[in-house]
Protein backbone atom coordinates (compact mmCIF):
# COMPACT_ATOMS: atom_id res chain seq x y z
CA UNK A 1 0.00 0.00 0.00
CA UNK A 2 2.78 2.43 0.94
CA UNK A 3 4.64 1.33 -2.30
CA UNK A 4 1.75 2.46 -4.19
CA UNK A 5 0.50 5.64 -2.52
CA UNK A 6 4.23 6.86 -2.60
CA UNK A 7 5.38 5.50 -5.90
CA UNK A 8 8.18 4.85 -4.60
CA UNK A 9 9.66 0.64 -4.24
CA UNK A 10 12.51 0.41 -1.15
CA UNK A 11 10.82 -0.46 2.56
CA UNK A 12 13.38 0.39 5.34
CA UNK A 13 12.57 -2.40 8.00
CA UNK A 14 14.11 -1.76 11.92
CA UNK A 15 15.24 -4.90 13.73
CA UNK A 16 13.16 -3.81 16.34
CA UNK A 17 10.50 -5.68 14.38
CA UNK A 18 9.51 -9.46 14.82
CA UNK A 19 12.33 -11.35 12.94
CA UNK A 20 10.11 -13.50 11.49
CA UNK A 21 8.23 -10.45 9.87
CA UNK A 22 11.27 -8.98 8.71
CA UNK A 23 11.77 -12.12 7.17
CA UNK A 24 8.54 -12.41 4.98
CA UNK A 25 8.88 -8.77 4.53
CA UNK A 26 12.16 -9.24 2.42
CA UNK A 27 10.52 -12.74 0.63
CA UNK A 28 7.43 -10.16 -0.16
CA UNK A 29 9.86 -7.95 -2.02
CA UNK A 30 11.88 -10.09 -3.89
CA UNK A 31 14.67 -11.11 -1.31
CA UNK A 32 17.92 -9.81 -0.56
CA UNK A 33 19.12 -9.37 -3.84
CA UNK A 34 15.91 -7.74 -4.53
CA UNK A 35 16.95 -4.03 -3.69
CA UNK A 36 13.53 -3.16 -2.40
CA UNK A 37 14.24 -4.16 1.62
CA UNK A 38 16.41 -2.82 3.65
CA UNK A 39 17.37 -3.18 7.77
CA UNK A 40 18.14 -0.91 10.27
CA UNK A 41 19.98 -1.27 13.64
CA UNK A 42 18.32 -0.78 16.62
CA UNK A 43 19.07 1.36 19.32
CA UNK A 44 20.68 0.87 22.83
CA UNK A 45 17.57 0.63 24.43
CA UNK A 46 16.34 -2.76 21.87
CA UNK A 47 13.48 -0.30 19.82
CA UNK A 48 14.22 1.62 16.62
CA UNK A 49 16.15 4.17 16.05
CA UNK A 50 14.81 7.55 15.32
CA UNK A 51 18.97 8.79 14.06
CA UNK A 52 19.46 5.46 12.34
CA UNK A 53 16.50 5.45 11.04
CA UNK A 54 17.11 9.36 9.59
CA UNK A 55 20.16 8.51 8.14
CA UNK A 56 19.06 4.84 6.36
CA UNK A 57 16.53 7.17 4.42
CA UNK A 58 16.78 7.79 0.94
CA UNK A 59 14.68 9.35 -1.90
CA UNK A 60 12.92 5.78 -2.92
CA UNK A 61 11.71 5.02 0.56
CA UNK A 62 8.15 4.10 0.23
CA UNK A 63 7.79 3.34 4.00
CA UNK A 64 9.48 3.23 7.00
CA UNK A 65 8.49 -0.40 9.10
CA UNK A 66 8.92 -0.86 13.32
CA UNK A 67 7.79 -2.78 16.26
CA UNK A 68 5.15 -1.10 18.84
CA UNK A 69 6.19 -2.55 21.03
CA UNK A 70 9.60 -3.83 19.40
CA UNK A 71 10.92 -7.49 19.73
CA UNK A 72 12.68 -7.04 23.40
CA UNK A 73 9.46 -5.73 24.78
CA UNK A 74 10.20 -1.54 24.52
CA UNK A 75 8.41 1.43 23.24
CA UNK A 76 9.97 3.09 20.37
CA UNK A 77 9.40 6.72 20.10
CA UNK A 78 7.23 7.03 17.71
CA UNK A 79 6.23 10.62 17.09
CA UNK A 80 9.67 11.39 16.73
CA UNK A 81 10.43 8.73 13.86
CA UNK A 82 7.54 9.51 12.10
CA UNK A 83 8.83 13.68 11.57
CA UNK A 84 12.14 12.03 10.43
CA UNK A 85 10.11 9.55 7.45
CA UNK A 86 7.67 11.90 7.03
CA UNK A 87 10.47 14.69 6.14
CA UNK A 88 11.63 12.39 3.58
CA UNK A 89 8.34 11.68 1.85
CA UNK A 90 8.29 8.49 3.24
CA UNK A 91 4.98 6.52 5.27
CA UNK A 92 5.55 4.93 8.82
CA UNK A 93 3.80 1.40 9.40
CA UNK A 94 3.90 0.21 13.14
CA UNK A 95 3.90 -3.83 13.85
CA UNK A 96 1.81 -4.78 16.75
CA UNK A 97 2.55 -8.17 18.08
CA UNK A 98 0.62 -7.63 21.22
CA UNK A 99 -3.22 -6.26 20.73
CA UNK A 100 -3.39 -5.63 24.30
CA UNK A 101 -0.49 -2.96 24.99
CA UNK A 102 -2.87 -0.67 22.55
CA UNK A 103 -5.05 -0.68 26.06
CA UNK A 104 -2.61 0.98 27.59
CA UNK A 105 0.07 2.39 25.17
CA UNK A 106 -0.88 5.16 22.89
CA UNK A 107 -2.89 4.25 19.42
CA UNK A 108 0.35 4.57 17.06
CA UNK A 109 -2.37 6.49 14.89
CA UNK A 110 -2.67 8.95 17.44
CA UNK A 111 1.06 9.62 17.79
CA UNK A 112 1.99 9.19 14.20
CA UNK A 113 -0.81 8.99 12.58
CA UNK A 114 0.75 5.91 11.57
CA UNK A 115 -0.66 3.06 9.46
CA UNK A 116 -0.74 -0.19 12.25
CA UNK A 117 -0.80 -3.79 11.86
CA UNK A 118 -1.70 -5.89 14.48
CA UNK A 119 -1.83 -9.38 15.31
CA UNK A 120 -5.02 -10.58 17.13
CA UNK A 121 -4.31 -13.92 17.49
CA UNK A 122 -3.43 -13.55 21.42
CA UNK A 123 -7.12 -12.62 21.49
CA UNK A 124 -8.97 -15.13 18.86
CA UNK A 125 -6.56 -18.12 18.97
CA UNK A 126 -4.93 -20.63 21.25
CA UNK A 127 -1.02 -21.45 21.05
CA UNK A 128 -0.03 -23.42 17.97
CA UNK A 129 2.81 -24.30 16.16
CA UNK A 130 2.44 -21.81 12.80
CA UNK A 131 -1.57 -21.37 11.95
CA UNK A 132 -3.81 -19.81 11.51
CA UNK A 133 -4.12 -16.84 12.78
CA UNK A 134 -6.04 -13.43 12.69
CA UNK A 135 -4.98 -9.63 12.13
CA UNK A 136 -6.13 -6.50 12.40
CA UNK A 137 -4.88 -3.48 10.22
CA UNK A 138 -5.46 -0.05 9.81
CA UNK A 139 -4.87 3.18 7.75
CA UNK A 140 -5.61 7.29 7.66
CA UNK A 141 -9.06 8.14 7.29
CA UNK A 142 -8.31 9.50 3.68
CA UNK A 143 -9.79 8.31 0.82
CA UNK A 144 -6.22 7.89 -1.26
CA UNK A 145 -5.63 5.55 1.83
CA UNK A 146 -8.95 3.89 2.21
CA UNK A 147 -8.78 3.17 -1.66
CA UNK A 148 -5.41 1.45 -1.69
CA UNK A 149 -6.02 -1.10 1.22
CA UNK A 150 -6.04 -4.87 0.75
CA UNK A 151 -9.57 -6.88 0.76
CA UNK A 152 -12.56 -5.61 1.84
CA UNK A 153 -14.47 -3.05 3.22
CA UNK A 154 -17.67 -3.42 5.20
CA UNK A 155 -20.23 -0.47 5.72
CA UNK A 156 -23.06 -0.55 7.70
CA UNK A 157 -26.78 0.43 5.91
CA UNK A 158 -30.13 -0.45 6.11
CA UNK A 159 -32.53 -2.89 4.34
CA UNK A 160 -36.02 -1.63 2.73
CA UNK A 161 -37.17 -2.42 5.78
CA UNK A 162 -35.58 0.20 7.82
CA UNK A 163 -32.91 -2.69 9.93
CA UNK A 164 -29.64 -2.18 10.44
CA UNK A 165 -27.05 -4.49 8.01
CA UNK A 166 -23.65 -4.72 7.13
CA UNK A 167 -22.59 -4.90 3.15
CA UNK A 168 -18.99 -5.40 1.41
CA UNK A 169 -17.87 -2.02 -0.21
CA UNK A 170 -15.52 -1.46 -2.56
CA UNK A 171 -15.32 -5.03 -3.28
CA UNK A 172 -14.46 -5.76 -6.74
CA UNK A 173 -13.56 -9.39 -7.32
CA UNK A 174 -10.76 -8.00 -8.68
CA UNK A 175 -8.22 -10.87 -8.60
CA UNK A 176 -10.05 -12.10 -10.78
CA UNK A 177 -10.64 -9.69 -12.99
CA UNK A 178 -7.38 -7.32 -12.72
CA UNK A 179 -4.96 -10.69 -12.10
CA UNK A 180 -1.24 -9.37 -11.28
CA UNK A 181 -2.15 -5.38 -10.97
CA UNK A 182 -5.05 -6.76 -8.18
CA UNK A 183 -4.88 -4.92 -4.73
CA UNK A 184 -6.25 -8.16 -2.68
CA UNK A 185 -5.74 -12.00 -3.79
CA UNK A 186 -8.12 -12.97 -0.17
CA UNK A 187 -9.62 -15.88 -1.52
CA UNK A 188 -9.28 -18.51 2.01
CA UNK A 189 -12.33 -18.12 4.62
CA UNK A 190 -11.28 -17.13 7.72
CA UNK A 191 -14.82 -16.80 9.38
CA UNK A 192 -13.84 -18.74 12.53
CA UNK A 193 -11.27 -16.86 13.60
CA UNK A 194 -12.77 -13.69 12.82
CA UNK A 195 -16.01 -14.87 14.17
CA UNK A 196 -13.68 -16.22 17.52
CA UNK A 197 -12.35 -12.77 17.51
CA UNK A 198 -15.67 -10.89 17.80
CA UNK A 199 -16.97 -13.01 20.43
CA UNK A 200 -13.80 -12.42 22.57
CA UNK A 201 -13.78 -8.81 21.89
CA UNK A 202 -17.63 -8.47 23.19
CA UNK A 203 -17.04 -10.47 26.08
CA UNK A 204 -14.08 -8.15 27.25
CA UNK A 205 -15.92 -5.07 26.10
CA UNK A 206 -13.95 -1.86 26.15
CA UNK A 207 -12.93 -1.85 30.26
CA UNK A 208 -12.17 -5.69 30.19
CA UNK A 209 -9.86 -4.90 27.03
CA UNK A 210 -8.46 -2.24 29.29
CA UNK A 211 -8.05 -4.03 32.55
CA UNK A 212 -6.98 -7.09 30.56
CA UNK A 213 -3.82 -4.63 29.52
CA UNK A 214 -3.37 -3.45 33.22
CA UNK A 215 -3.07 -7.15 34.72
CA UNK A 216 -0.07 -7.81 31.65
CA UNK A 217 1.61 -4.76 32.55
CA UNK A 218 1.41 -5.24 36.64
CA UNK A 219 2.66 -9.15 35.86
CA UNK A 220 5.42 -8.14 33.80
CA UNK A 221 6.63 -5.67 35.77
CA UNK A 222 6.71 -7.49 39.16
CA UNK A 223 8.32 -10.45 37.53
CA UNK A 224 10.97 -7.86 35.99
CA UNK A 225 11.86 -7.00 39.30
CA UNK A 226 11.69 -10.05 41.09
CA UNK A 227 14.22 -11.62 38.27
CA UNK A 228 16.38 -8.44 38.32
CA UNK A 229 17.02 -8.85 42.04
CA UNK A 230 18.18 -12.46 41.53
CA UNK A 231 21.97 -12.78 41.64
CA UNK A 232 23.93 -13.24 38.06
CA UNK A 233 20.78 -12.39 36.43
CA UNK A 234 20.02 -8.87 34.77
CA UNK A 235 18.06 -6.74 32.63
CA UNK A 236 19.09 -6.34 28.97
CA UNK A 237 17.13 -2.96 28.55
CA UNK A 238 17.23 -1.50 32.08
CA UNK A 239 15.37 2.20 31.16
CA UNK A 240 13.20 1.13 28.45
CA UNK A 241 9.56 1.31 28.88
CA UNK A 242 7.69 -1.75 28.64
CA UNK A 243 4.65 -3.69 28.64
CA UNK A 244 4.48 -7.60 29.16
CA UNK A 245 7.81 -8.58 27.55
CA UNK A 246 11.29 -8.18 28.28
CA UNK A 247 15.03 -9.15 27.68
CA UNK A 248 17.66 -10.41 30.90
CA UNK A 249 20.85 -11.60 30.86
CA UNK A 250 21.07 -14.91 32.40
CA UNK A 251 23.48 -16.27 35.02
CA UNK A 252 25.96 -18.13 33.43
CA UNK A 253 25.81 -16.44 29.86
CA UNK A 254 23.42 -19.12 28.22
CA UNK A 255 19.86 -18.83 27.72
CA UNK A 256 19.81 -22.26 25.82
CA UNK A 257 21.20 -23.80 29.44
CA UNK A 258 18.73 -22.00 30.95
CA UNK A 259 15.88 -22.89 28.52
CA UNK A 260 16.93 -26.86 29.02
CA UNK A 261 16.87 -26.55 32.58
CA UNK A 262 13.48 -24.92 33.41
CA UNK A 263 11.80 -27.63 30.52
CA UNK A 264 12.85 -30.24 33.07
CA UNK A 265 10.72 -28.82 35.09
CA UNK A 266 7.70 -28.66 32.89
CA UNK A 267 8.82 -24.89 32.45
CA UNK A 268 9.14 -22.61 29.53
CA UNK A 269 11.65 -19.97 29.76
CA UNK A 270 10.98 -18.00 27.41
CA UNK A 271 12.58 -17.61 24.00
CA UNK A 272 16.66 -17.95 23.97
CA UNK A 273 17.32 -14.79 21.86
CA UNK A 274 21.05 -16.48 20.84
CA UNK A 275 18.34 -18.51 18.11
CA UNK A 276 17.83 -15.18 15.94
CA UNK A 277 21.08 -13.42 16.87
CA UNK A 278 24.02 -14.75 18.09
CA UNK A 279 25.16 -11.87 19.98
CA UNK A 280 22.43 -12.49 22.45
CA UNK A 281 22.95 -15.73 23.24
CA UNK A 282 23.30 -14.43 26.57
CA UNK A 283 19.42 -13.05 26.85
CA UNK A 284 16.38 -14.59 26.97
CA UNK A 285 12.72 -12.99 26.31
CA UNK A 286 10.47 -13.32 28.81
CA UNK A 287 6.35 -12.59 28.23
CA UNK A 288 3.30 -12.51 30.85
CA UNK A 289 0.05 -12.85 30.13
CA UNK A 290 -2.85 -11.95 32.45
CA UNK A 291 -3.39 -15.83 32.69
CA UNK A 292 0.00 -15.97 34.86
CA UNK A 293 -0.83 -16.07 38.47
CA UNK A 294 1.03 -15.34 41.55
CA UNK A 295 2.07 -18.80 42.03
CA UNK A 296 3.22 -19.12 38.80
CA UNK A 297 5.73 -15.96 38.68
CA UNK A 298 6.90 -16.92 42.31
CA UNK A 299 7.76 -20.43 40.99
CA UNK A 300 9.58 -19.35 37.90
CA UNK A 301 11.60 -16.98 39.78
CA UNK A 302 12.75 -19.75 42.46
CA UNK A 303 13.17 -21.91 39.00
CA UNK A 304 15.81 -19.11 37.65
CA UNK A 305 17.71 -18.82 41.52
CA UNK A 306 18.12 -22.34 41.43
CA UNK A 307 20.01 -22.97 37.74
Amino acid sequence: MARRLTKRDRVLVSRCVHPDYRKVTETYLGGPTGGHFAEVAIGPDGTADASAVEAALTDDTACVLVGYPSFYGGLPDLARIARVAHARGALLVAACSEPYALSIAESPGVLARTSPSVKASPIACPPNFGGPGVGLFACRDERQYLQQLPGRLCGATVDGSGQRGFVLTLSTREQHIRRERATSNICTNQGLLALSLCIRMSMLGKRGFVETGKQCLAKAAYLRDQIAALPGYALTFKRTPQFNEFAVQVRGGSAARVCTALEEQNIIAGLDLGRVDAARADSLLIAVTERHTRPDLDRFVAALGNV
